[in-house]
């Protein structure tokens, strides 16, 4: 059977977030955490960053267009402090880089859960922000699906899904393909040809192609053993619109990668669960940019990330308690190379094109216990320390080092059942976010390095409050985080970036994720944030007390839906208001405020939606420098059997 248009979008704060035993990651966690089924974006057009934009705290910074790049930011958070997992699988550069998931199809995803504020340590020890967990579709056994999206801009997508299954095994394979165009057309401001007549121009060289294979199989052993294993490849190529568009742009960014992962678990009836997972993933990117200069010079730019990581979870269920015992190892190395170029100290130093060698290895071990002190009283404590090892070799030996660094982390929590339908919760916790590769040796080896950054650090408190009735839930809560030594970014004359520890500060909001039914045939939800993030502490003293840029003041999602037989009928808006793109606060963000319409036929084994986004055609901006497409239509038709 096809999914249902009516799937539950969260878990009340309390509950347990995963409980199959067929997941790779199983999490129990206090707090506002939400599992989003594949229900809710199947049936539709809905990438990856749109639906992340739909939920409460969660910004989503895009450069505009179908699959171009985009990253998440949850409370305030930058999106180098938001760790994104696939099937447990880090998505960004270790414990940095912000994750690209303009690029990550779901075609192939089955759920995904959002940890607000912390990180359990099945995942990592470090993410300032949150992190984001994306687990692959379970097609029934020996079923499989195939789809097709037709919509504006030239895109169109493919893809097909199939699982072949026996007594004590299962293969699950699915090929997806995705280009789109993207050359849609927005009012200019200052053309070129005439900087004081604002006119209609063409976003010129901003498609996106990508292609994906996902594989994975598992084998029980016996009732007790099991082997799970998944391979991920991905090739894309995404084009480099410059600031001003010009036909002569030719600047593109090529990337080849690939996740392979292995799990072997074993179950006890008395003694838990134990499991060791190995993962390596690698990365290979080609910045081309020689004919172009979109960027800060003719550039011909390759970047290979290499990761290793291997991983000892135990796990054990007690009649009042659960226990995890978690320890990692991490290797990560980043190459930087200007094939191009003939490189020496003396090209390092003027013209910022460093060859660089980047190597991090990383510890951590960690365990968090859940405890029923009552019947209505619960109690979470996690604990986690890490340590890392960096070194970088360069051509140029003032871009050399050599450190280590250790931190300690830990959340605490406690829930109490008010009612059988009323939970409340509160939260502590601390946490530390190292510099990334890129921060620590430039941007991507453009730049100088910065060996003198200093981790991120974080000091949270929360409250929670959660309704489950039935016709209407609610999940609420109120947080305050303090950060400091905040990494940020800064351009000299050339536009070429560097990284320093200058700020520090405050992230203040609150969080509604809610939904009503009215009926059998009608529901509504809303999802609703208002937060404040406040510089307090800067090295230029002009920017205290302002807020931080690149975050809205009030987000909202609200959408109703209809149901009828086999036509479900969805409508929607997303609002956004205040704030500033700069933190100089002198370009306060455009107001988003967009309509969007679907409509969906179901049959046993087929589907067929057509849907309009942006009805409202707002070109509001993600960057001010960057336009947005504004209205668009997709057909979308799913086969299963």
């Amino acid at each position: 059977m096809l999914n249902s248009a009516y799937a539950e979008q969260a878990l009340a704060p309390v509950q347990v977030v995963a409980e199959k035993g067929d997941d790779l990651v199983d999490i129990q966690i206090i707090g506002h955490q939400q599992r989003i089924e594949r229900e809710v974006f199947s049936n539709t057009y809905l990438p990856l960053d749109e639906l992340l934009e739909q939920q409460a705290g969660i910004d989503i910074q895009s450069v505009g267009g179908n699959g171009q790049y985009s990253f998440p930011t949850i409370r305030g958070s930058s999106g180098k402090q938001v760790l994104v997992f696939w099937d447990g699988m880090l998505i960004n550069d270790l414990n940095g880089g912000s994750a690209d998931i303009g690029s990550l199809s779901l075609s192939s995803a089955g759920k995904i859960d959002i940890y607000r504020g912390m990180s359990p340590i099945e995942l990592s020890p470090t993410a300032v922000g949150g992190v984001i967990n994306i687990q692959s579709q379970e097609l029934d056994d020996d079923s499989g699906e195939v789809g097709i999206t037709l919509g504006s801009f030239e895109t169109i997508e493919l893809y097909a899904s199939h699982k072949i299954s026996s007594d004590r095994a299962s293969l699950y394979f699915n090929i997806n393909s995705f280009q789109s165009a993207n050359n849609f057309s927005y009012l200019e401001q200052a053309p070129v040809n005439s900087p004081n007549d604002p006119a209609i121009e063409q976003r010129e060289n901003n498609g996106v192609e990508n292609q994906s294979i996902l594989t994975k199989a598992h084998y029980d052993f016996s009732d007790a053993i099991r082997l799970d294993a998944s391979v991920q490849l991905q090739n894309g190529k995404r084009d480099i619109s410059s600031r001003i568009n010009t036909p002569t742009n030719t600047a593109y960014l090529a990337q080849d990668a690939y996740r392979i992962q292995t799990a072997l678990s074993h179950n006890h009836q008395q003694l838990g669960r134990t499991q060791l997972r190995l993962s390596m993933q690698k990365s290979d990117e080609l910045y081309d940019d020689e004919g172009s200069n979109v960027g800060i010079g003719s550039q011909y730019n390759v970047y290979i990330t290499d990761k290793n990581s291997l991983g000892l979870q135990h796990d054990i269920k007690l009649n009042r308690a659960s226990i995890v015992f978690s320890a990692g190892l991490d290797n990560e190395q980043v190459k930087t190379e200007f094939p191009h170029d003939e490189n020496s100290p003396e090209s390092c130093s003027l013209g910022g094109k460093c060859e660089t060698d980047f190597t991090r290895n990383a510890l951590n071990f960690g365990t968090r216990f859940n405890i029923v002190l009552t019947d209505n009283l619960s109690f979470m404590q996690q604990i986690a320390k890490l340590e890392y090892s960096d070194k970088n070799v360069s051509n140029d030996i003032e871009q050399e080092f050599d450190q280590e660094f250790s931190a300690t982390t830990y959340d605490t929590g406690l829930s109490y059942q008010l009612s059988n339908n009323l939970a409340a919760y509160v939260k502590t916790g601390k946490q530390v976010r190292p510099p990334s590769s890129s921060e620590l040796f430039g941007d991507r080896g453009t730049t100088k390095g910065n060996p003198d950054l200093v981790a991120e650090k974080s000091q949270y408190n929360e409250i929670g409050l959660s309704l489950n009735h039935s016709i209407i839930t609610f999940d609420t809560s109120i947080y305050q985080r303090t950060l400091t030594d905040t990494i940020t970014p800064s351009t000299d004359s050339r536009g070429v970036i560097s990284f320093e520890n200058i700020a520090k500060t405050q992230h203040t909001g609150i969080e509604l994720t809610s939904s009503l039914d009215w009926n059998h045939q009608w529901r509504s939800s809303l999802n609703l944030t208002l937060q404040d993030n406040k510089i307090i502490d800067h090295a230029n003293h002009a920017f205290i007390g302002n807020q931080v840029g690149d975050y809205s003041q009030v987000h909202s999602y609200f959408s109703t839906s209809w149901h009828w037989q086999n036509l479900s009928i969805l409508g929607s808006q997303t609002f956004q208001t205040g704030g500033y793109y700069n933190s100089l606060n002198s370009l306060p963000r455009d107001t988003k405020s967009e309509w969007n319409l679907s409509a969906t036929w179901q049959q046993l084994d087929w589907l067929v939606s057509l849907e309009g986004k942006n009805l409202t055609d707002n070109r509001a901006r993600d960057y001010p420098s960057i336009p947005e497409p504004g209205r668009q239509f997709y057909l979308k038709f799913i086969y299963n059997w």
